[in-house]
């Protein structure tokens, strides 16, 4: 049979054949509370003199599965000062007042009952501003979303989520400690009988009919003593370091490293100097064959390595036009040029071109080298960019638009491939210029 004394007795056991070294553990959990199901785990924290670091592991012995969470008494007290208190969500606490001494009660097992104790009696920090406007958008939103699904299945999946949200502002808003998952129906019975009861009933309707009426009620009910729904006029700000620096040194010898893709991989892109060259003539005698969309075909590209090494270094060395290659795992998949005329009056200007291996499409790396070259040209005091694209050519159209690109003309019958003739599109994106 399984039950409180049997869970201690396997305890002891999995301290004095795993954790033989330790102070003190603490039993705690279900078993504990006698609520245990068929399904339930035993709970341990196990404190040793010093461990190099806290860690949690998860076991089953003899038949019974077993969680435990493992520090020293510097490691535990920061679990509980500096992760759980703030969070309002006591579980170490928790589990050290409700927990059994395992093998026996010790000086260092009690010091932490009390202190743990001792925490629990005060009422946890209050919210701040900041925090209780993040909450209350957040709980706002998820209400939006279940105003008008599009299913059931959106209906209990938005309500799932509201679920624990909700519950956890109600608990901090009031300045009581939170629960999260099980524990909530628990922590509310023990905070507001009557208000738990409300709370399930609520969300029992959602989750059997998809109707969120009641939740609605409900959380704006919650809301109404705190402020209200939080929607119109909520601003957060990101921190300032939160950012990737495009970086130009004094040689315009440019780099930026590290634009992570949508499929995982790393992009860099770079402003190629000579070595890159070979690499470079490759790659354009390569795409020039993989589509139609290029004013050029397969090996069509009729630059010899040499003048290509040449033309990337005085361009480098300039800083007047850009080139840039982007490399994924040592492979050019991307090229970009922006050239401007040298005249006075149109100097402003800057004409992008840009290709991408075929099979390296629709990972965004257009996108990212496109909004690399604009970044460029605002530094380098361009107001606009020009390109030409083939009419047809729907992906790469959509794409410019999406950026900012507008459409500013057509030029019937500019390419001939093949016996046949297509247009081109002129589009452009303006900088800052004025009038």
């Amino acid at each position: 049979m399984r039950d409180k004394k049997s869970a201690l007795q396997i305890a002891n056991k999995v301290v004095e054949s795993r954790f033989k070294d330790a102070t003190v553990a603490f039993c705690s959990g279900s078993y504990i509370r006698d609520q245990a199901t068929n399904y339930s785990d035993i709970d341990l924290v196990v404190l040793y003199p010093k461990v190099e670091s806290a860690w949690r592991e998860s076991f089953v012995f003899e038949g019974w599965p077993v969680e435990a969470f493992v520090h020293d008494p510097e490691t535990l007290r920061y679990f509980i000062c500096e992760v759980d208190i703030p969070s309002g969500t006591p579980s170490l606490p928790n589990m050290l007042v409700e927990g059994v001494q395992v093998p026996g009660d010790c000086p260092t097992g009690n010091l932490f009952k009390e202190l743990a104790a001792e925490l629990l009696k005060k009422s946890p920090l209050p919210l701040s501003e900041d925090q209780d406007r993040n909450l209350r958008y957040g709980i706002t939103d998820l209400l939006d979303d279940l105003r008008s699904p599009r299913s059931k299945g959106e209906a209990i999946a938005t309500g799932a989520r509201l679920y624990e949200v909700l519950a956890d502002y109600y608990f901090r808003a009031n300045t009581e400690w939170s629960a999260y998952g099980k524990s909530i129906p628990r922590r509310l019975e023990a905070v507001d009988s009557g208000f738990a009861k409300k709370f399930q009933q609520c969300f029992e309707s959602l989750f059997v009919t998809g109707n969120g009426s009641q939740v609605i009620a409900l959380a704006s009910e919650v809301l109404s003593s705190f402020g209200g729904l939080c929607f119109d006029g909520y601003k957060r700000t990101a921190p300032k370091n939160w950012r990737t620096k495009i970086q130009f040194d004094s040689s315009h010898n440019w780099e930026l490293t590290k634009q992570i893709l949508s499929d995982g991989k790393i992009l860099s892109i770079v402003q190629p100097g000579p070595e890159l060259a070979p690499h470079v003539v490759a790659y354009v005698n390569q795409v020039g064959g993989e589509s139609d969309n290029l004013t050029f075909g397969a090996n069509q590209f009729d630059v010899t390595v040499s003048d290509e090494a040449e033309l990337l270094k005085k361009t480098r060395e300039s800083g007047f036009n850009l080139m840039i290659a982007g490399i994924i795992e040592g492979r050019v998949v991307s090229v970009a040029n922006l050239s401007r005329n040298p005249r006075e009056r149109l100097k402003h200007i800057g004409v992008l071109g840009i290709s991408v291996r075929k099979d390296f499409w629709g990972r965004g790396i257009a996108r990212v080298m496109i909004e690399t070259m604009i970044t460029w040209a605002k530094d380098h005091g361009l107001k606009k960019i020009q390109l030409k694209v083939k009419s047809d050519n729907f992906r790469a159209i959509a794409i410019y638009e999406k950026i900012g690109f507008i459409r500013e003309g057509l030029h019937p019958t500019e390419v001939l491939i093949d016996g046949k003739y297509y247009d081109h599109i002129s589009m452009g994106l303006e900088l800052g210029c004025t009038t």
